[in-house]
């Protein structure tokens, strides 16, 4: 139920005014709308173009192969940056 407002509801009564605060509404609405077309038109520009990734994954994926050999001296594919290298632990010593 709502509550009764301190002015009388006349007839005659005239309607409250806006004030700053209805306009400041107004101008968020317009921005988010706006925006809303600004990202539509941002988006509209990628129709029909692939995902980055994906073009990746599917020339490493055509060409069948892995990755190229590592050059001599470098750590195996999938080591620790900063580990040492393999056998180092092992009490021999490394050259």
């Amino acid at each position: 139920m709502a509550a009764k407002s301190r002015q009388s509801s006349a007839p005659g009564a005239a309607k409250p005014r806006s004030d700053a605060y209805v306009g400041l509404l107004t101008v968020s609405l317009l921005a988010q709308l706006a925006g809303a077309a600004f990202l539509y038109m941002d988006y509209s520009q990628y129709e029909g173009t692939k995902d980055p990734i994906a073009i990746a994954r599917d020339l490493k994926t055509k060409a069948g192969t892995t990755a190229a050999p590592a050059p001599p001296g470098a750590p195996p594919p999938g080591a620790a940056v900063g580990a040492p290298p393999p056998g180092a632990m092992d009490g021999k010593k490394v050259p």
